[in-house]
């Protein structure tokens, strides 16, 4: 029978949760992205690897590289049948975390207005590389393959995917960054939070 499971909203929001004994501060950062029924969520993909897939993507180079704002930082797209998400992750010292949270969203409103040729190209690259990994992953191939075969009816070739990674564009990445910061940011913060830091991290992203 057909799927008749409705799509999630995204609702967005902040959360927070202090745990004893850690000495960092734990964010996730997360917007919608278009599902895997839907041919933009490729933009999405290639968004998430352009921004801090790599050392040299804008999240890695500028936020821990240049100005040591964070121990740990990844960002993805994660791709599903009926929903999709860009997800940021960061460990960083609680003295940070506002100007991290600031920074962020400097990034990100600077890639929705324009879309570095070079880094896009590096994007695409890195994307084909974790593809070619994964391919030897027996795993992590019948994973996708399931995932295809419920969701689109078929499995997609390696060919294929390749092609809509190639195909995708610069206007294309800028509008789904552009799309995303139109949407309600989801924050969960958790660890060693500093008074302050969750109605900041409000501020910045839910400017009344």
């Amino acid at each position: 029978r057909a799927n008749l499971v409705a799509a999630p909203a995204h609702g967005g929001g902040i959360a927070s949760r202090a745990l004893g004994g850690s000495a960092q501060t734990h964010i996730v950062f997360g917007l919608p992205l278009p599902p895997l029924l839907d041919d933009a969520h490729h933009a999405g993909v290639v968004a998430a690897a352009l921004f801090g897939e790599g050392m040299s993507s804008p999240l890695l180079d500028e936020i821990r590289e240049r100005r040591g704002l964070a121990y740990y930082l990844s960002c993805s797209a994660d791709i599903g049948e009926l929903a999709g998400q860009f997800v940021v992750e960061a460990s960083t010292a609680p003295e940070h975390a506002d100007e991290f949270l600031v920074a962020l969203k400097h990034l990100l409103e600077a890639q929705a207005g324009r879309i570095d040729p070079v880094g896009l190209e590096r994007a695409k690259n890195q994307i084909a590389v974790r593809r070619l990994r994964a391919w030897e992953r027996p795993a992590r191939r019948l994973e996708d393959a399931a995932l295809d075969l419920l969701s689109l009816g078929r499995v997609r070739s390696r060919g294929e995917m390749r092609e809509r990674v190639e195909a995708v564009d610069a206007r294309q990445v800028r509008d789904t960054f552009a799309d995303m910061l139109r949407q309600r940011q989801a924050i969960a913060i958790a660890g060693r939070i500093r008074k302050g830091t969750v109605d900041r991290a409000r501020e910045i992203f839910e400017p009344r």
